[in-house]
């Protein structure tokens, strides 16, 4: 139900409000930080317009609101990224559904995830799209980086912002996802209010890789001496399961690993260092915080006496120098550079 979706109180009051006084725009741009709830709103608010159990609310419980909770139903276009990317074909296939008749909804809907992921061809037909409004159809663009999607597209898009859930909102959210134990109030805080955030990081099983993570400091910190990280692709996060597929081709005709396992091996080091990256900034951010007195405000609560270990052998100066490192190296990640150096060094000088 929408009423049960949490926080957004002043999007759900525009969007409800604008459906009960017929002035519903044909399009809107949900943005916001990711994992703040945009999507899950969406879907409900697509739900509330086509309910058919006559209520306030959406019921939840109609062959309306059920068939839409899917993502097969007739008069919905669910469109997600495909490998990082938005193509035009998934656009045109949009298209085609506005251009039919309503199977079962009042509104047929066409929702946009990660629309900031939109090649220019894909941005070229959903520009037409939105031109030639359908009547009986809602289009809702979610997006969390708003300069990605073109000027021409978000002219002829309503924009609702979103921001971060309180904390009280993202615990329950995380309660209700199942997630429980010491580690729970960490998730709260690390997801800055953006639920499905700590929920990607729990499914994508990262504890594993944050224990190495402050593992690395600690052995920096107290013996000068650091473990490598390469292969912890092969160990932690959504690569752990997964295998390379061997091919009789070679990449090229030559010697070596195909280009797929070329492509795979590349997203399991780029996807293990920017989550290392992220947690050595999560690591310092804390020693700084502790070291300017507020301890109130710790990410890593579950490591508090290690982060006030380290904050004892790292100023505040020397933190501040660490997280600006690490900001720096963040941008060089897709290149070769030998990363285990890199951050060892960085730690190891205390940011000089």
């Amino acid at each position: 139900m929408l009423s049960d979706v949490a926080g957004h109180a002043k999007a759900k009051e525009k969007l409800t409000r604008a459906f009960r006084s017929e002035r519903l725009a044909h399009a809107y741009i949900f943005y916001g930080p990711a994992g703040c709830g945009k999507r899950v709103l969406a879907k409900e608010f697509i739900k509330y317009i086509n309910c058919s159990g006559g209520g306030q609310d959406s019921c939840g419980v109609c062959s309306t609101c059920r068939g839409l909770e899917g993502r097969n139903h007739p008069d919905l276009a669910l469109i997600e990224p495909v490998k990082a990317v938005i193509k035009i074909e998934q656009i045109r296939a949009a298209k085609e559904l506005v251009g039919l008749k309503a199977a079962q909804c009042e509104y047929r809907a066409v929702l946009i995830n990660d629309a900031d992921k939109m090649n220019a061809q894909a941005s070229d037909a959903l520009l037409k799209l939105l031109e030639e409004p359908v009547a009986g159809t809602l289009i809702i663009l979610i997006a969390s980086n708003i300069h990605a999607i073109s000027d021409t597209i978000r002219s002829r898009c309503q924009r609702i912002d979103f921001k971060g859930l309180s904390r009280e909102d993202t615990l329950a959210i995380l309660k209700r996802k199942g997630l429980e134990g010491p580690q729970l109030e960490f998730l709260a805080r690390s997801s800055e209010g953006c639920p499905g955030k700590a929920v990607n990081f729990a499914e994508d099983d990262l504890f594993g890789l944050r224990e190495e993570a402050f593992r690395f400091v600690a052995d920096i910190a107290r013996n000068g001496v650091f473990f490598v990280t390469k292969d912890l692709g092969k160990k932690y996060g959504k690569f752990k399961e997964e295998e390379v597929e061997e091919t009789d081709e070679q990449a090229d005709g030559g010697e070596g690993p195909a280009t797929e396992e070329k492509t795979t091996n590349g997203q399991k080091t780029l996807y293990v260092r920017n989550h290392l990256t992220d947690m050595f900034v999560s690591i310092f951010r804390d020693v700084l915080i502790f070291n300017s007195g507020m301890t109130g405000s710790i990410i890593n609560i579950d490591k508090n006496a290690l982060i006030k270990e380290l904050s004892g052998i790292y100023s505040a100066e020397a933190a501040a120098g660490i997280l600006s490192g690490f900001n720096r190296l963040k941008g060089l990640l897709k290149n070769s550079i030998n990363y285990d150096l890199s951050a060892g060094n960085l730690i190891f000088r205390g940011g000089k």
